[in-house]
């Protein structure tokens, strides 16, 4: 067949929704733990902040740790010519996954401080777990999916469009709470009924995913399999690779701040609780402005280029709130939805670049790793998500902070700015830096054509032909 013949046309609706709906699943059950965990576990289960604080970011940590070896089984498993290769630990892994997303939202009321911290830890380190096998293969469905850079870029567009519910969560959540807790007012037993929701939600999600994505680029035959050690090794060397996930650890560990210090921060320091639903809103139009603006843009001026483009936007609105301080809600407003653009810009384009990396690390080694490649991302994103909420934890306690009161310490309310504002700006300034230095785009559509040549080649040697 024709070299071309798998780069030609667009990519299917269905396969764009059918993929986008799964990450749905992936990132509402995040956005529901970003935003309210900790919030729940400290206020309504009665468990200390820099307890909860030390829960996340040890299973985070344990859950990170967990990525590569996952990388390396995918990487491993002989494909299915039915069911593919990483499909079936996506369907595997969501199940036990919203089994124990319920649990994280159901301790018991009549345990003991030390048996309900117990009862958090086994439902957060388990959800975690279950989460990387379903993940971890969902992420590397992209270059099993196409190897069309422009069809892997509208795959990046279908799962942000797609993500749009996630971005009113914040709104969401709270208003199902109150209904669900109803003339009684048990808003313990309302986080449950609106975590059973979302499971159930999650569950139907990723079956439209599982049958509705067909993997079409996957090695047939291994001649040797790939250790961990090996796979890992590969990657350390690509100093392109090793920026990128720089970038993604710090951009994480920003927004995860932000997100989970979100409810404090309005509650105490701008001292309007009933904000959450315009940080909701904001953080939708970020990712609206992004899905409009940046495929345009990224075919005239690069995908690194946009990012650091939108990073700059952010720099500039967080010394603008530095000397604002916060004060005016209105600018306050308007800075934020600045400040979230490059969280905006970057979640369009990251796997794309991601998987340039990766290629690019094929290219220069010959070994191919994709999996394993992917969880070096995930691995620094669930750390720098891990951090924050312990970041903010431990800054919770420091301030001697009380549960449901309406006033907190001056340190506390410092704090929260300090983590709003100046942490944030300290990311994204070095993130500018790694990107100025980020120099593979350029070369790609050279790298592409040779890997692909050598996959044509291999295939020739088998019966089943390429096609797209």
């Amino acid at each position: 067949m024709s070299n071309n013949a798998s780069q030609t046309g667009r990519l299917p609706k269905k396969t764009g929704i059918s993929y986008g709906l799964g990450n749905l699943a992936f990132a509402g059950l995040s956005a529901v733990i970003g935003y309210f965990m900790l919030y729940y576990l400290t206020d309504y289960a009665g468990i200390a902040p820099a307890a909860v604080g030390t829960m996340i970011l040890i299973a985070r940590i344990w859950d990170a740790a967990n990525d590569p070896i996952m990388g390396t089984i995918l990487d491993n498993t002989k494909p299915s010519a039915k069911w593919g290769q990483a499909r079936p630990y996506v369907l595997f892994g969501a199940i036990p996954m919203a089994l124990f997303f319920v649990m994280i939202f159901a301790v018991p009321q009549n345990l003991s401080a030390a048996m309900k911290l117990a009862w958090s830890y086994v439902a957060y380190i388990g959800f975690g777990m279950a989460f990387t096998v379903a993940s971890i293969s969902f992420l590397s469905m992209p270059m099993r999916i196409t190897l069309n850079p422009d069809k892997r870029v509208t795959l990046a567009m279908w799962v942000s469009f797609l993500a749009f519910p996630t971005m009113l969560i914040s709104a969401v959540v709270p208003a199902m709470v109150k209904a669900f807790s109803g003339a009684s007012g048990d808003i313990h037993s309302a986080y449950l009924y609106v975590a059973i929701v979302f499971a159930i939600l999650a569950i139907v999600c990723i079956l439209v995913t599982f049958f509705g994505v067909k993997e079409k680029y996957i090695e047939e035959k291994r001649k040797d399999k790939i250790s961990i050690f090996q796979g890992l090794g590969m990657f350390i060397k690509c100093k392109p690779w090793l920026k990128l996930i720089s970038v993604t650890f710090l951009l994480f560990l920003f927004f995860s701040i932000n997100m989970s210090s979100l409810v404090y921060y309005l509650t105490y320091y701008i001292k309007q609780p009933g904000l959450m639903a315009a940080g909701g809103l904001i953080a939708m139009a970020t990712v609206v402005v992004a899905l409009v603006t940046v495929k345009p843009l990224v075919k005239r001026f690069g995908k690194r280029r946009v990012v650091l483009f939108a990073v700059g936007i952010g720099i500039a609105a967080l010394v603008a709130r530095v000397f604002t301080k916060d004060h005016n809600v209105v600018v306050f407003l308007i800075t934020l939805f600045l400040t979230f653009l490059s969280y905006g810009a970057y979640s369009v384009v990251k796997m794309p670049l991601l998987f340039d990396s990766i290629e690019y690390a094929e290219y220069e080694t010959g070994i191919s790793a994709k999996s394993i490649g992917v969880t070096g991302d995930t691995f620094v994103a669930k750390v720098a998500q891990g951090l924050g909420p312990a970041i903010l934890g431990y800054a919770l306690q420091w301030g001697g902070y009380v549960a449901q009161a309406t006033e907190q310490s001056e340190k506390l309310v410092k704090g929260l700015f300090a983590l709003n504002v100046y942490l944030p700006l300290g990311c994204l300034v070095l993130i500018a830096i790694l990107l100025f230095t980020y120099d593979i785009e350029d070369k790609m559509p050279k790298v592409r054509e040779e890997l692909m040549q050598k996959m044509y080649a291999a295939q020739a040697q088998t019966e089943a032909p390429l096609e797209e």
